[in-house]
């Protein structure tokens, strides 16, 4: 990890949570996420590392960038609430609060406790920029560690912080004065004593704001798709011409090393020891097949050229369907997952699938997922620490199904068993490891597949002609609008030799409108890249991430469109119709065509941000074969 990387996640590790604190404040009672805010605001620090450098104080641009992505005031508007859109607390992945010295509520007199209820419910009639000033003035309401950040002036206008300021404050009066219970104390109270009050009641909801959980991970995931937007928006804006060969607009970058590919949702705090992952020995049944596990050591090396630490292999088995081995090692941006697979009894195994993780810690965790190869195989594979005595594995066929309990037979802690191929709605596993009880729940299932083998990105319109669709005919217009896209976005991060990209189809969609669809990794993302041209023949674009590195190039079903949004689905080889389903009915059904493309409107453009939108793959008689989800911007 690089220097500035590296002051970059010490810094997140650092301000996560005081700043969680601030936005909390900001949104609670509002349709603003106090978490998304935080992640937000410090994926903006990480593009403006370079400032932080110059000044050494990356905690004012942090909490400026906050401040800035707050909604406009409105004259004479507030914005209202009950206080249950706003709390980012109540999201997942959050751990126990973090108390100040702060006196609990139920320990405070009963008057006191209804002044400060009181006084709660009127913060949470504020719109967001209203509190900005009364919380500058004392930021330490939100948690000591921001006491004494200094917001620049460029953002907090002294005049208009104090006009803002005043009309907030004459707003939480008339609202307490409002209750029955408060009005007498609020007449009777000064300035002083008021706003003394409202402070400590905001020390104490603050106190109340369960820490962030691995805001790292996030934060990189979040400058990587901010990094595809901005990238696109500019792309936009710029009409790629060509015409007997020649392009209008040249984009050009820096050659560099090879970077490797990391997914940026499996990212994870950097390992900088040496060390093996885990003091495991290798098992499974080609356990002592020392041919195989060279072999698996060369390749993985090859693949992972930035490996620091011991690369080990854990598991070489023998499965009812394949031969699988799970093989890791320490780099500088995390502990290397990797699953090799291949023919019953090979040696020459494959890597199927990597990510990127923090390790197992070898006295109370295992490792357990599903392992599905290209035909559908799967196999449930699990790895404890030798000596484990005993699992138990209890799996759903529906969520309304009743539980099937069974042992799972393991060699010395590790077990491998056949499962149905999508008979199977959850699964939980128990297991005995010395005197602990390990749980595992909600267990993923990870595609087997080729790894990826793009081009490296020509970043030139002009190096467009060089790029082969896998399927489909690209138009050269929108392929070279596509090609500057990636260039572009290379430019922005200084790594153009880590991009490569994969044309999986060109042609055109329902309306005819020219499209190519580019799948792209970098070192921190997986993105795919949707080009195309409108009525007006103004090039547009649109990526979205993918978050589990396992999915493959087909199926494949995404989103694209801004006025006229639409859904287009890339079936596998085989595949011949699919359908549109929302909340479980089916809305549109087409042909995938000889090249397996077909698109489907969205007539209501809000089930795109609501649960229940995919895709179902069709059988000839027009029975569901499988349903994959819908990747959206």
């Amino acid at each position: 990890m690089t220097r500035p990387a590296q002051g970059f996640r010490d810094f997140v590790a650092g301000f996560a949570d005081p700043l969680a604190r601030l936005a909390f404040l900001l949104s609670a009672g509002t349709e603003l996420d106090s978490v998304d805010m935080t992640v937000s605001a410090l994926a903006s620090v990480r593009r403006r590392w370079h400032d932080v450098e110059a000044t050494g104080a990356p905690e004012p641009l942090a909490v400026e960038a906050l401040l800035l992505a707050l909604p406009r005031l409105r004259r004479g508007a507030t914005a209202a609430g009950d206080g249950s859109a706003g709390r980012g607390a109540d999201r997942i992945d959050v751990a126990q609060p973090v108390a100040l010295d702060v006196p609990a509520i139920d320990q405070l007199p009963d008057d006191e406790r209804v002044l400060r209820a009181t006084a709660w419910a009127a913060w949470k009639t504020l719109a967001p920029r209203q509190r900005a000033p009364l919380l500058l003035d004392d930021i330490s309401v939100a948690a000591r560690r921001l006491a004494g950040v200094d917001i620049t002036q460029s953002s907090r206008s002294a005049r208009r912080a104090s006009v803002v300021a005043d009309g907030a404050w004459r707003a939480l009066r008339e609202a307490m004065a409002t209750d029955v219970q408060t009005h007498r104390w609020v007449a009777s109270t000064g300035d002083e004593d008021f706003a003394a009050l409202v402070r400590d009641t905001l020390r104490e909801q603050a106190a109340t704001t369960p820490k962030l959980i691995e805001p790292y991970p996030r934060v990189r995931q979040r400058v990587a798709r901010t990094r595809l937007r901005a990238a696109g928006a500019v792309a936009a804006s710029v009409i790629v011409l060509v015409a007997a060969g020649v392009v209008a607009v040249r984009v050009s970058a820096p050659t560099k090393g090879k970077v490797p590919l990391v997914s940026a949702s499996a990212l994870a705090d950097s390992v900088s020891d040496r060390g093996p992952v885990v003091a495991w020995p290798t098992r499974g049944t080609a356990a002592h097949n020392s041919t195989v596990i060279s072999k698996l050591k060369a390749a993985f090396l090859h693949a992972h050229p930035e490996t620091t630490g011991q690369v080990q292999v854990l598991l070489v088995t023998d499965t009812s369907s394949y031969r699988l081995a799970y093989v890791t090692a320490k780099s500088p941006t995390g502990v290397l997952e990797s699953w090799f697979y291949g023919p019953v009894g090979s040696n020459d195994l494959v890597e199927g699938v990597v990510q990127y993780g923090g390790g197992i810690d070898a006295r109370t965790e295992l490792l357990a997922t599903g392992l599905a190869d290209t035909q559908g195989h799967t196999q449930l594979v699990v790895l404890a620490p030798p000596g484990t005595r005993s699992m138990r594995l209890t799996t759903r066929a529906t969520s309304a199904a009743p539980a099937k309990r069974s042992a799972l037979r393991d060699v010395d802690g590790a077990a491998v068993e056949s499962v149905p191929t999508g008979s199977i709605a959850s699964l939980r596993l128990d297991a005995r490891v010395g005197k602990t009880d390990v749980v595992s729940t909600d267990l993923p299932t990870l595609t087997l597949g080729p790894p990826f083998e793009g081009v490296a990105a020509p970043f030139e319109p002009l190096g467009a002609s060089s790029l082969r669709a896998e399927r489909g005919q690209p138009d050269s217009q929108v392929l070279a609008q596509a090609v500057y896209f990636t260039g572009l976005l290379a430019w922005q991060g200084g790594a153009p030799n880590g991009i490569q990209i994969k044309v999986l189809w060109g042609g055109t969609d329902a309306i005819q409108r020219r499209i190519v669809v580019v799948r792209m990794k970098d070192e921190l993302s997986d993105s795919l890249l949707v080009s195309w041209h409108d009525p007006t023949d103004a090039p547009r674009q649109m990526t979205e991430a993918i978050t589990d590195p396992s999915v493959p190039d087909a199926p494949l079903a995404f989103e694209y469109g801004y006025d006229d949004p639409r859904v287009a689905v890339l079936g596998a080889p085989g595949d011949s119709a699919a359908a549109l389903s929302f909340q479980g009915r089916q809305v549109a059904s087409a042909g995938l065509g000889r090249t397996g493309f077909a698109s489907f409107p969205v007539t209501d453009p809000s089930w795109l941000t609501s649960p229940g939108l995919a895709v179902n793959l069709l059988g000839p008689a027009g029975n569901v074969l499988k349903t994959i989800p819908i990747l959206v911007s």
